[in-house]
């Protein structure tokens, strides 16, 4: 489930007030999120979770087309590195 899915589902739940419960982060920042302007940190992420009860996972900011592109490297073969 996305962020704003679950925010939808909250109509009462202004994103000021879901911003103190995740540490304190300014409702232009949830905003962002939800929007998925920004990617919150890892930190604020686990927060996200616990603050939804498990229902926006930090699995749930990664892009799965994008994902797609880049399948699980052979570690029997030498890292590409790009500069």
């Amino acid at each position: 489930m996305t962020l704003d899915q679950w925010l939808t589902d909250r109509p009462k739940l202004t994103l000021a007030a879901f911003g103190r419960v995740v540490g304190g982060v300014d409702h232009s920042t949830v905003s962002r999120w939800r929007r998925k302007r920004l990617v919150p940190s890892w930190r604020q992420m686990v927060a996200i979770y616990f603050a939804t009860d498990g229902a926006v996972t930090p699995n749930d900011w990664l892009d799965e087309p994008q994902a797609a592109l880049h399948p699980t490297r052979d570690p029997r073969q030498p890292a590409l590195l790009v500069a």
